[in-house]
């Protein structure tokens, strides 16, 4: 949890516009002869100028200076940042399947890739449009499951496994529903390939504090790996600059606050972080009201500390802790799609 260089604040709040219009959304895909989407893999491997569309789910924005980040989940895996002036009402706090129209900036193999939203449109929209000509017969809507729900439920991925019998299950990478006892080896053995330093025994170890404290405090615990890669790679024995410590990378002061009596114990570092997780999450969603801007603020404070996120009414102008709060978003989206 380390403090370092200074930057633009990112404000954990998106720049709100009212909706545009479908009829704009297909004019400008009409002005630029788009006639369906392509695979968002295609964004990566454009040089030059290029505009797309493209279809994925937005999971939520930052807001960097008068410029709004979409991150948008890509249909194959992983997430891709989509630049934005504004985010349409219906975007805003719930995730949203969409068609987006992006101009891609992508000068050469070696600058960096810019991607710029032109338009929005909600998937159902255009899927509408695109059945009529084939004269297709709507079929029954697709039944809703909790991984396609995802942060919509304040309760459902990013608060913690659920299980809709009532019994004690967590959710693992790729949203197999597994029982406490079956998780534990299938993440020990991702924790061994982060670590293979490890022993199996310490593996078996941490997984099982792992998958335990997440299921105790509600907390999904690809959250939890997506901030221990970030924080230490699996390693207990991890010493920040300033300080922090262990698989968590845990403050002093803050292994203190959570009870912590030995941060270098791999399990004592994951009761304290968890805990402090949860923490977070609690606080902000008070505050916010919504489960995507109360990961942010999380991450942001478990970076940067609360007395930031305090300070600045939002992300701090930090630019590790802009870096960081990305970072660890896009692995928790990545592992939500990843089958362990």
């Amino acid at each position: 949890m380390n403090r370092l260089f200074p930057i633009v604040v990112l404000v954990a709040a998106a720049a709100l516009a009212p909706a545009q219009s479908l009829s704009n959304y297909l004019r400008l895909r009409k002005e630029h002869h788009i006639a369906q989407a392509s695979a968002t893999n295609l964004v990566q491997s454009v040089v030059g100028t290029k505009v797309l569309e493209i279809q994925g789910t937005v999971k939520g924005s930052f807001r960097i200076g008068n410029k709004t980040t979409l991150v948008v989940e890509r249909p194959e895996g992983g997430s891709l940042e989509v630049e934005t002036d504004v985010v349409p009402d219906w975007m805003v706090g719930t995730e949203s399947p969409a068609r987006l129209l992006v101009k891609i900036i992508h000068p050469d193999e070696v600058a960096p890739l810019r991607v710029l939203m032109l338009g929005a449109a909600h998937e159902e929209e255009i899927r509408s449009i695109e059945i009529k000509p084939a004269k297709k017969k709507a079929g029954p809507p697709a039944p809703r499951t909790v991984a396609s729900e995802g942060l919509r439920n304040s309760r459902s991925a990013l608060f913690g496994p659920i299980s809709r019998s009532g019994s004690r299950l967590v959710r693992q990478p790729g949203d197999r529903v597994v029982s406490l006892e079956r998780a534990i080896p299938e993440y020990a053995a991702f924790i061994k390939r982060e670590n293979r330093k490890l022993s199996d025994a310490e593996a078996v170890r941490m997984a099982q504090a792992l998958v335990g404290f997440s299921d105790q405090y509600r907390v999904d615990p690809r959250l939890v790996v997506a901030i221990i890669l970030a924080e230490s790679g699996f390693d207990p024995n991890s010493v920040s600059h300033s300080g922090a410590v262990g698989l968590g990378q845990l403050m002093p002061g803050t292994a203190r606050w959570m009870g912590v009596r030995n941060a270098f114990d791999s399990v004592d570092n994951l009761y304290g972080m968890i805990k402090l997780i949860r923490t977070h999450l609690d606080q902000y969603h008070r505050q916010t009201g919504e489960d995507f801007q109360s990961l942010v603020l999380t991450l942001a404070a478990y970076n940067a500390g609360e007395g930031a996120v305090r300070r600045y009414k939002g992300i701090p102008p930090y630019r590790e802790t802009q870096h960081y709060v990305i970072k660890v978003i896009k692995k928790f989206i990545e592992l939500r799609g990843y089958g362990m």
